[in-house]
């Protein structure tokens, strides 16, 4: 269940300001973090380009500052109290799990590896593993073929194939864009939105658009009529640089279109609770 109060106040009262806005946040789109529960993990970007200059994105301390938020919000509504983190650049580092007691500084082992180039693949294919999913190779190669020709013979629209109590929000946090082929990228979303998994991407100090990121909102969903859509609109992505400095303003932000994923993924019956 969510760590409680008295539990962040002695082990990790750098993060009790978030937790509290957290929850405020949650309860205001009227979903109580102790019914409403989620499994939270967290992936970050370890690619050449997040730690050359100008961005030092790690050294400068500006991934922790993002992994603050995650971690806040994990320990606000989190299943157990426990977040997995990963790096991601051409595969996945999974780092452990942060608890409250371990959350400061928690992404400093990133000189502890090497760095690589940029996969949502992998990160989002982590997610799925963590919340006890998975699709295969052949799925997404099929759908991607499907998606970049526009034929759908042969491909089966999607539908329900994972059920779980509550969702798994995965947080994505990245400098750049990826280099998976796009198409199978995409193949990669859809086939997710089966899952109970909801993605928030954000886009940490680029002084280019995220386009990509800007291109995951505007996928199609069955809901809105595209019979070869996405199930459920299950990922949602900014750029940080919109709440200004601000870390209770990107928490809003963070968790702006969460509660309704929640509320959709249940009417469709992709979780339970």
């Amino acid at each position: 269940m969510a760590v409680d109060l008295n539990k962040m106040n002695a082990d990790a009262p750098h993060l009790v300001r978030l937790y509290k806005h957290a929850q405020s946040v949650f309860l205001n789109k009227g979903l109580d973090p102790e019914v409403y529960r989620s499994a939270v993990t967290a992936a970050f970007d370890l690619s050449g380009s997040v730690q050359e200059w100008p961005n030092c994105l790690y050294s400068d301390g500006t991934m922790q500052s993002v992994g603050d938020l995650a971690l806040a919000s994990g320990f606000a509504f989190d299943d157990d109290g426990s977040v997995p983190v990963a790096f991601f650049h051409h595969s996945i580092v999974d780092i452990g799990e942060a608890t409250p007691a371990t959350s400061r500084g928690f992404l400093n082992v990133w000189e502890n590896y090497s760095i690589g180039g940029t996969s949502y693949i992998a990160a989002i294919k982590w997610m799925l593993g963590k919340a006890g999913f998975s699709i295969s190779d052949g799925e997404i190669e099929a759908w991607a073929r499907a998606l970049k020709t526009e034929n759908f013979s042969g491909i089966t629209p999607l539908s329900v194939k994972g059920v779980s109590r509550y969702p798994t929000y995965g947080l994505l946090a990245t400098d750049g864009e990826p280099q998976d082929d796009h198409w199978e990228l995409l193949a990669t979303i859809y086939l997710a939105s089966q899952y109970p998994l909801y993605i928030q991407c954000l886009g940490v100090g680029a002084k280019e658009r995220f386009e990509t990121l800007e291109e995951f909102d505007d996928l199609p969903t069955q809901v809105n009529g595209a019979l070869f859509g996405r199930l459920i609109a299950n990922v949602g992505a900014f750029d940080t640089k919109l709440a200004n400095g601000d870390q209770k303003r990107m928490l809003e932000m963070m968790l702006r279109e969460y509660p309704t994923y929640y509320n959709n993924a249940r009417i469709l019956g992709l979780i339970t609770v």
